[in-house]
């Protein structure tokens, strides 16, 4: 027997393919379904839009839009509807009492400085002390 028969017979024989030996095609199926998962987990959302309330939440804490902005487009939210003001609470983490005609009124820096330490606490949903001390703050 030469040299290359030898190679060829074991080449051919059913003990070369046996699992201790070679990979197994289930192995690639589940490496490909893992880097498919991969991708699918590491990619980015897209950013919301900027005129709903978690974009201008987002582009507000990114410093993209001033606070005043951010609070108009929280006032025209509430002007659009509940599910809107609904949507609008949930990303801000406010109370009920922000999203009232007062903040739509008057929205941002103006409405803090022009307003009472008692409409403060009732827009803010904070106490009096808070109240003080986002007054002097703006002040």
């Amino acid at each position: 027997m030469t040299e290359t028969e030898a190679i060829g017979i074991l080449l051919t024989s059913p003990e070369w393919f046996h699992p201790s030996y070679t990979i197994h095609p289930i192995t690639y199926v589940l490496a490909a379904g893992y880097l498919a998962w991969d991708w699918w987990i590491n990619t980015e959302e897209e950013e919301p839009d900027e005129w709903t309330p978690e974009g201008s939440a987002a582009a507000y804490s990114r410093g993209e839009i001033s606070r005043d902005e951010h609070a108009r487009r929280s006032a025209a939210a509430i002007e659009a509807g509940e599910e809107f003001r609904a949507a609008l609470e949930r990303v801000d983490g406010v109370g009920p009492s922000l999203s009232g005609p007062i903040r739509a009124e008057f929205p941002g820096e103006e409405f803090v400085r022009g307003a009472t330490q008692e409409e403060l606490a009732e827009v803010h949903g904070v106490g009096e002390s808070k109240a003080a001390a986002l007054k002097e703050r703006f002040s």
